[in-house]
């Protein structure tokens, strides 16, 4: 029972951190934010026109705003995910005890 806890409780914690990180790495290599905001002010397609100049700083921008709120996106669904899991054997501990208490409360 305590090699469960500790896989459960103290192991899972890194595993789940490189499992987000990963997911954050493969978002970063489709919208690079951060390449995306160093090139802010170039144009895209190297039109130097002030049209091109700013379709590129709006396409970049939604480009970012897009992967910002991917990120807060991916690390919502892996806390909401996390915070399951933490709680999963308590929730079976307690539909246990519950289960053993209730009926004979009914009694």
């Amino acid at each position: 029972m305590q090699n469960l806890l500790r896989l459960w409780y103290v192991q899972s914690g890194p595993w789940a951190l490189q499992r987000y990180l990963g997911t954050i790495r493969v978002l970063d290599g489709t919208f690079a934010i951060r390449d995306t905001w160093r090139n802010i002010g170039r144009p895209l397609f190297q039109d130097y026109t002030w049209q091109g100049r700013a379709i590129g700083v709006f396409m970049r921008l939604a480009r970012i705003g897009i992967g910002a709120l991917m990120y807060a996106l991916a690390g919502l669904v892996y806390a909401v995910f996390y915070v399951l899991w933490l709680l999963l054997p308590l929730i079976f501990i307690a539909s246990l005890i519950g289960g053993f208490v209730g009926p004979a409360a009914q009694l």
